[in-house]
């Protein structure tokens, strides 16, 4: 088990330290990279600030280089922020409100320009090549949008039908896996906050 304590003097609580049972418990502060493994999956957490955030993987998937962003209004959202990430590790970012967060997510997806830095997916540049890039990922990224008027599977198609990918069986799959299988024909206007949410999971899995 991991105790993430979140206490802080000087501001709003980012991540203030890990706590592992047993002799030698690592402690670490603000801004800092903090790299945990637990089997099956290595899961990380990145304390996001002003400063700069880096890890170090073999092989990696995700690659955030020296990500720097600067508002109109002269706010510094990023600093140099650089992680990695490869396949089967979960990152999660952890930080203030205003912290960067969602404007490193609007980065990776090629919402949100940096003044310096780049975002590669499998190597291909997110920021030269969009959408050779973005092509086998998925994102929700701030709230998730459906037509209510049509039904959970019906919104699947149509979102899918933009990149001109549509698997029936995938989809039935993904959607078994996000437990809306008894729902799926139903208008998502009768969706409950956490059926939509479901959806939107579907949705981001989808296309492969």
């Amino acid at each position: 088990y991991a105790c993430l304590s979140a206490s802080s003097p000087t501001r709003t609580p980012v991540l203030a330290g890990l706590v592992l049972p047993g002799p030698g418990c690592p402690r670490v502060s603000h801004d800092a990279v903090v790299s945990l493994s637990i089997s099956p999956l290595r899961i990380k957490l990145v304390a996001v600030g002003a400063k700069t955030a880096t890890i170090r993987a073999r092989m990696a998937l995700l690659e955030v280089k020296h990500l720097t962003k600067r508002w109109p209004t002269g706010r510094l959202a990023l600093d140099d922020v650089s992680f990695e990430v490869k396949e089967g590790e979960i990152l999660g970012l952890l930080g203030h409100n205003g912290a960067g967060k969602s404007t490193i997510m609007g980065i990776t997806l090629g919402m949100v320009r940096p003044d310096q830095g780049e975002v590669r997916i499998g190597g291909r540049s997110v920021q030269k090549d969009r959408s050779t890039a973005l092509r086998q990922i998925g994102a929700i990224y701030e709230a998730a949008h459906f037509y209510d008027y049509l039904s959970g599977w019906q919104n699947l198609r149509v979102f899918c039908s933009l990149s001109g990918w549509w698997d029936e069986a995938e989809t039935r799959r993904i959607v078994q896996m996000v437990n809306l299988n008894r729902s799926i024909h139903l208008k998502a206007s009768t969706y409950s906050h956490g059926m939509r949410q479901r959806l939107a999971l579907a949705q981001a899995m989808l296309p492969q």
